[in-house]
């Protein structure tokens, strides 16, 4: 709907076309804002396709190894080994925690 308002915009009056197509005459204006800039999950993409094209192997990656793969990315660990004892070696102090969060206490 908004790209339509953008089209007809010089010949009608962008506040009437917002009321006529039922849409918000502030979020038109935003969506001009955001137009052109990525959108979080684009940005995402480009770190998964640059985690395939590291090594050769990384084309049999799964969906594990790839989150893996952005959470060293995220957390600034230069080691992927640092990052997967981290998500695979859980204390028990952890373990409890995520009990009770599953489990609350009425």
């Amino acid at each position: 709907m908004y790209e339509y308002i953008t089209l007809h915009r010089k010949r009608f009056c962008v506040h009437a076309m917002c009321l006529v197509v039922k849409v918000s005459e502030s979020g038109y204006y935003r969506s001009l804002q955001s137009a052109g800039k990525p959108k979080p999950w684009q940005l995402l993409l480009v770190k998964i396709r640059e985690i395939y094209k590291q090594n050769p192997d990384n084309d049999n990656y799964g969906v594990g190894q790839i989150l893996l793969n952005i959470a060293k990315y995220l957390m600034g660990h230069t080691d992927i080994s640092t990052t997967a004892n981290i998500y695979t070696h859980p204390t028990d102090t952890s373990l409890e925690t995520a009990r009770k969060l599953m489990n609350p206490a009425p």
